[in-house]
């Protein structure tokens, strides 16, 4: 594809741009800044949505939180031509969710909420998540 910064990987933008369209799921592992990260790439679209489920409840700060979540959602469905790919811009950011930290020879799993990566902070990656062991 095109519009790919100097330390993106060009398979990882590809595999990014097509859970954003798709909204389908699968497992990736991630190297960043001397750490691995594992969990199922989901869509920025999903990301938005678990964030502002997260957020909602009675009080006023939530339902701000929530409200802000559901229109980043509603703005980038506005914004969506699913069928002008090439003058779509190239996603910055990979989403995960129900990641997995790799800490020696440990695997931590107690993470609640997505995670948003730069996709330019991705140094390796690999198709597939870290299994837990029992």
């Amino acid at each position: 594809m095109h519009n790919i910064k100097e330390n993106q990987d060009a398979i990882l933008l590809d595999f990014v741009r097509f859970t954003n369209r798709t909204n389908i799921q699968f497992g990736v592992t991630l190297f960043s800044n001397g750490q691995i990260l594992s969990g199922k790439l989901i869509s920025y679209k999903e990301y938005v949505e678990i964030l502002a489920n997260s957020f909602k409840g009675n009080d006023a700060v939530e339902t701000l939180f929530a409200n802000y979540f559901n229109s980043c959602k509603e703005k980038e469905e506005e914004n969506k031509d699913p069928e002008d790919i090439e003058t779509e811009s190239p996603p910055n950011f990979i989403h995960l969710k129900d990641i997995k930290i790799v800490k020696g020879n440990i695997v931590e799993s107690r993470i609640d909420n997505p995670l948003r990566l730069k996709l330019s902070d991705v140094s390796g990656f690999i198709v597939g998540e870290i299994s837990m062991n029992n």
